[in-house]
């Protein structure tokens, strides 16, 4: 028998943690999260909220303009119809429970506040209110059953206009039923199929002008052409899987289905480890510059390496312009190079295989098309490929500015040595040189005038700080580009080595009038305290909070360990390929499109071997924290599942860790909760959270396979 041990939907928040599914919103939303599938989110308030004669002053639990509670803005750029959606955490059936909570509904443009109960095989509206009711918190309930898994979901629609602020407050769960409260509250018994459609985990950009380079592959490759010189094997041409469990893709990314086409190389038998295949373009001698986009899978424990080559022969690659390592989940990804050619020049696209079988790559969708990649600002967004920095500045009192560079910074021992976009040394970002300046020097990097919306905005960058006297960083948000006094206090800041990666940062602002954010970097003892930036973008609604994904779109801040471990956590979605062992679904959605996080044991893992996957860093805090995540651990070979908590002992690094949860051995074939109280005596400092999964023995069968899934992080 095979062994399981998924996880899925982890958080982290302030405090102790709450019993399970009551919320009152004082620290957060507890164990409900904002929904993917929907129009916005729900966020949390107090006092009154931004609109005049809708809304609450108070909140339900404490009365006072102090307390929080959870609502909707109805406001711009929100429109009639628009959804907004929280979930609860996933219950086990059993006996019946009453779902009890607050409401506010008062405004002329009040849409609907219904109540679903979800599970597998639908959705069930169990209570439903519209339109101005009274100017004051009114009490609510209805009675939950079911048989299987549920979940249950709050859902807010924007009413006819932006007088349609929906407030909730202080939801709970109790073991009995109850009645419907209030009676009007129209609930609708039957079960409809979900329209709470799974989001794409891609989203197309508009489509360039043609070119003869271009290819789908649904007609063949094109004007491409294999490698027949220098390369061990070939791409294969393929419609949907590829014919290996766990890898490579089920789709084509042009069509979306089974039957369109894409190329991938064939990691089986007898492909051996770091055997690669070529496909290349024809020559192409017009010396006009050159987006070359295209879409790529890279999906299994065993994937290596896929490198793009400008180049004027096969026989002499150079430097690559683009690279991604290793598994990159099973979505398809777009990439996108800029071509600046001075000579004629080939495209290359090389497939490194890994260690094993389970190592598919493919590509689809290239294009050649004429221009640029559009590497200037949208929305004041930049990846720093161009050397005008998408017009981000500096005070006029910064005596070392930020500096636009690629490949490694001067000094070893600190600094990346890659770009975040291309993940290459072609690859642009910036960075404060700490060489020859003086100790606690700052320096700043100011993005272009914006424009605050009518709700909050999610700043998100990428960091690198790596060295042994990093000082610090930080961002600010302010209505001035001229006078640093006017930065007020930090939105965001990191201190402290980070490790030689590139990190995740996000912050939630709230801006008035006009702004602009300004990136603050500290140098630190000495000159091993390079600090870099890339990838900066803008995104209007609340940030995900801090260590919390659900892995619908990714893994969020949450990274393989590169060091310390044997092999790595992989995202998937519907079922593990073993039978007897791992979910048919996740626990975020309910459904086989959900994705979480797995463990995958087949050879050439052995018994004992670890995977490790790192939270981002949190800062020192002097309050606890509550850490809940999703756990399915279900087989006879199931082992362990641990969490760590990391922190820093010196001022350099990260090197003190404690277990504070652990769990051996099977726990039924059902998504179970786990949570964990932080004290303070670690939040004290800087700390990261480490989930760790070991392969347990396994058995002498056609497969060994642990899951581990995480879902809501």
């Amino acid at each position: 028998m095979q062994e399981t041990l998924p996880f899925d939907d982890l958080s982290i928040s302030p405090g102790l943690c709450p019993l399970a599914g009551n919320c009152g919103f004082e620290k957060g939303f507890c164990t409900w999260t904002n929904m993917k599938n929907d129009d916005f989110d729900w966020l949390i308030g107090k006092g009154s909220t931004n609109t005049q004669f809708t809304g609450p002053t108070n909140d339900h639990t404490e009365n006072t303009a102090q307390g929080h509670y959870a609502f909707i803005e109805a406001s711009s750029p929100r429109v009639p119809g628009d959804i907004a959606r929280i979930q609860s955490q996933s219950f086990t059936p059993g006996g019946s429970r009453c779902f009890h909570f607050w409401y506010f509904l008062t405004g002329s443009g009040i849409g609907s506040l219904n109540v679903y109960l979800v599970t597998a095989s639908g959705n069930q509206t169990l209570w439903s209110l519209s339109g101005n009711q009274k100017n004051m918190w009114q009490s609510a309930q209805v009675s939950l059953n079911s048989t299987t898994q549920f979940t249950v979901i709050i859902e807010g629609i924007r009413g006819s206009n932006y007088q349609g602020d929906i407030a909730i407050d202080d939801v709970s769960f109790t073991t009995s039923s109850c009645t419907l409260m209030p009676s009007y509250a129209n609930p609708a018994a039957q079960t409809t199929a979900s329209t709470m459609s799974t989001p794409a985990s891609t989203s197309a950009s508009p489509t360039p002008a043609a070119t003869q380079y271009d290819c789908n592959f649904d007609n063949g490759l094109c004007l491409w052409k294999q490698d027949t010189q220098t390369d061990q094997f070939n791409w294969t041409r393929a419609q949907g899987p590829t014919g290996s469990a766990e890898t490579g893709p089920t789709n084509d990314h042009t069509k979306g289905t089974r039957y369109g086409w894409y190329i991938f190389i064939e990691a089986s038998n007898p492909r051996r480890p770091n055997d690669t295949a070529r496909v290349m373009s024809p020559l192409i001698s017009d010396n006009s510059p050159r987006c070359l986009s295209f879409w790529y899978h890279m999906y299994g424990t065993h994937v290596n390496l896929l490198n793009v080559y400008q180049t004027r022969s096969i026989s002499s690659l150079g430097t690559a312009i683009w690279s991604r390592r290793g598994t990159q989940g099973n979505q398809w990804l777009q990439a996108k190079v800029a071509i600046t050619p001075s000579s004629p020049y080939m495209i290359v696209f090389e497939g490194v295989r890994g260690i094993s079988y389970r190592g598919d790559i493919a590509i689809d969708d290239v294009r050649m098309a004429l221009g640029s990649c559009g590497y200037a600002s949208v929305n004041n967004s930049c990846d720093f490929e161009s050397s005008t920095i998408c017009g981000y500045t500096h005070y006029t009192s910064d005596q070392h500015p930020f500096q636009w560079h690629h490949g490694s910074t001067t000094s070893s021992g600190t600094g990346p040595s890659a770009d975040h976009t291309l993940g290459t040394t072609a690859g642009h970002y910036v960075y404060m040189e700490s060489s020859n300046v003086p100790v606690n020097m700052t320096t700043h990097l100011i993005t272009p005038a914006m424009s605050a919306t009518s709700g909050p905005v999610c700043v998100r960058f990428y960091y690198h700080m790596y060295g042994r006297n990093i000082g610090a960083l930080n961002v600010f948000v302010t209505a001035s580009n001229t006078d640093p006094s006017q930065k007020g206090r930090a939105v965001w800041t990191r201190n402290f080595n980070q490790g030689n990666i590139w990190h995740l940062g996000q912050a939630t602002i709230t801006p008035n009038g006009q702004y602009y954010v300004v990136f603050e970097a500290v140098r630190g003892t000495s000159y091993l305290g390079d600090i870099a930036l890339d990838d900066v973008s803008f995104k209007n609604g609340q940030c995900s909070s801090a260590g919390s994904c659900d892995f619908e779109k990714g893994t969020c801040a949450w990274t393989n360990v590169q060091k310390g471990d044997d092999f790595d956590w992989l995202r998937s979605r519907g079922s593990t390929n073993s039978q007897f062992t791992g979910p048919t679904t996740d626990h975020t959605l309910g459904t086989p499109q959900g994705y979480y996080m797995f463990l995958e044991t087949s050879a050439p893992r052995v018994p004992g071997d670890k995977a490790r996957l790192a939270s981002e860093i949190f800062p020192a805090k002097q309050t606890s924290a509550c850490f809940i995540f999703y756990y399915h651990m279900y087989g006879a070979d199931v082992n362990r599942l641990t969490a760590y908590i990391l922190t820093n002992q010196t001022t350099d690094t990260f090197t003190s860790e404690a277990m504070l949860w652990t769990l051996q051995g099977q726990a039924g074939n059902t998504w179970n909760m786990g949570q964990i109280n932080i004290p303070t005596f670690y939040t004290a400092r800087p700390f990261q959270i480490i989930l760790e999964g070991v392969r347990g023995p396994g058995y002498k069968g056609d497969m060994y396979c642990l899951c581990v899934c995480l879902d809501n992080t």
